[in-house]
C-alpha cells in the first residue's frame, strides 16, 4: 500500500524555497569559474594575420598606460584566420564588478621568443560581466514585503447599473 501526501505551503514559504533554489544554482554556477571566450582581430603590418600565434593578454582599467588589474593569460598557438581568433580567457571572478576594462594584447608567431604589443587596447564588452550575475541575484534581492490587504474593488464603467 502506498500513501500519497500533498503538502500545501503558504506563499511566503514557497517564495523562500524558490529563492533558496536560485541561490543554490548561483553557487554552483560560480564554482565553474570565470572563463569566457574572446573573439578578436589581429593585424600584422596593417594586414589580417594568418597562422598560429601565441598571445599574452592582460586586463587593464584604462585604454592607455597604467598597470594590469589581472593577467597576463597566455594563449598558446591560437589559430588566426583572416585576422580573426578566439581565445579562452580566465582572469578569475574578482575583477568583474561593473568597472570598464580593456584588454592589452601582445602577440608573436607560435614558437618565436619575443611578444609584440598591439597598438591599441581592446575594450571588453559586457558579456563577461554575466559572471557577476550570481552575486547580484543573491545579494541584491529585496526583503519580502509584508502581507498587504487586498485593494478595494474598482467600479466597472461598462457594467450595467
Amino acid at each position: 500500500m502506498t500513501m500519497k501526501f500533498k503538502i500545501k505551503l503558504p506563499l511566503h514559504a514557497q517564495t523562500l524555497l524558490a529563492l533558496l533554489a536560485v541561490g543554490f544554482l548561483a553557487l554552483n554556477a560560480s564554482a565553474e569559474g570565470a572563463a569566457f571566450l574572446y573573439r578578436g582581430h589581429l593585424e600584422i603590418g596593417g594586414a589580417p594575420a594568418d597562422g598560429n600565434y601565441d598571445m599574452s593578454i592582460s586586463l587593464c582599467e584604462t585604454n592607455r598606460g597604467g598597470a594590469a588589474v589581472a593577467g597576463p593569460v597566455v594563449v598558446s598557438a591560437a589559430e588566426v584566420k583572416h585576422g580573426m581568433f578566439t581565445a579562452r580567457l580566465d582572469f578569475g571572478p574578482g575583477p568583474f564588478s561593473g568597472t570598464n576594462y580593456w584588454l592589452d594584447i601582445s602577440a608573436r608567431r607560435a614558437g618565436e621568443t619575443a611578444f609584440s604589443a598591439t597598438s591599441v587596447r581592446s575594450r571588453l564588452k559586457p558579456s563577461p560581466y554575466a559572471h557577476g550575475a550570481p552575486r547580484l541575484v543573491t545579494s541584491k534581492l529585496p526583503a519580502p514585503a509584508a502581507k498587504r490587504p487586498a485593494a478595494p474593488p474598482q467600479p466597472n464603467p461598462s457594467a450595467n447599473p
